[in-house]
């Protein structure tokens, strides 16, 4: 919803590029094959912080804030493995990460330019859940849901993610149902994004020499050009602007 709103409020020009999504989903670590029979039988806790890998995790945001396209396994749930299905992503201007285990370790908190905890409530979550979880790729019966519900999620969201919602920099009700507040986040994000641009373009016309049009040679990564919102990397002024760190957004839903 953010980002579609982003792509398609006129403050900036942002495209499909600049902006990616990643999904806690596609973190999960593979699993042996002991665990594989306990995830086959719904005895597997997907939900324990335990369950993720928190240095992959680490490694793609890192190579994202340094410039650098990266590729990533999605994560099949039906063999606990990552699957062939790729997403490769160049170098956008926004990154948002949507996932409920993001505010939990420092060192993945640390590159997060706006922290939000989507605050709902349990029935919520809970309906939501059994949608997810009964339909689509991974069918599992509702009985198995539910069990898992009792024994796994609400337990680990009381002990682990509940906790987590003081260090989020602003905290939503009613998570993505809250318009106002999507439109809030939208128009800090367009207008961080609008002001990079005016940045860059002040840059180059400072260097313009006197009596002359200015010509730089414009970095560029993939097909595009990369700008700059996370603030420079220490590269020349005429790169800088296009080759600085995204700035990452995480939410937390529940």
């Amino acid at each position: 919803m953010v980002r579609q709103q982003l792509l398609d409020n006129g403050k900036c020009t942002a495209t499909a590029r600049d902006i990616v999504i990643l999904h806690q989903s596609d973190f999960y670590r593979e699993l042996t094959d002991e665990e594989r029979q306990l995830a086959n039988s719904g005895d597997f806790n997907f939900d324990h912080p335990d369950a993720l890998d928190f240095e992959l995790m680490e490694q793609v945001l890192r190579d994202l804030t340094e410039g650098n396209p990266v590729t990533i396994a999605k994560y099949d749930f039906t063999t606990q493995q990552r699957g062939v299905e790729q997403q490769h992503i160049g170098t956008p201007h926004i990154v948002i990460f949507e996932g409920t285990y993001l505010l939990y370790k420092p060192s993945i908190r640390d590159y997060m330019s706006l922290k939000v905890f989507l605050d709902i409530d349990s029935d919520t979550r809970l309906a939501r859940r059994v949608i997810r979880d009964t339909e689509g790729r991974r069918q599992t019966p509702l009985d198995q849901v539910l069990q898992q519900y009792v024994r796994f999620v609400k337990p680990s969201f009381e002990r682990y993610i509940l906790p987590t919602k003081i260090d989020a920099d602003l905290i939503v009700p009613r998570g993505s149902d809250n318009q106002v507040a999507v439109t809030l986040i939208v128009e800090h994000v367009d207008d961080v994004m609008a002001a990079a641009v005016r940045a860059g373009q002040d840059s180059q016309a400072s260097q313009a020499p006197a009596g002359g049009a200015y010509r730089t040679n414009m970095s560029r990564t993939g097909n595009h050009s990369t700008g700059s919102v996370g603030g420079d990397k220490g590269h020349d002024a005429a790169s800088a602007m296009l080759r600085s760190e995204p700035d990452v957004y995480t939410q937390v839903p529940n």
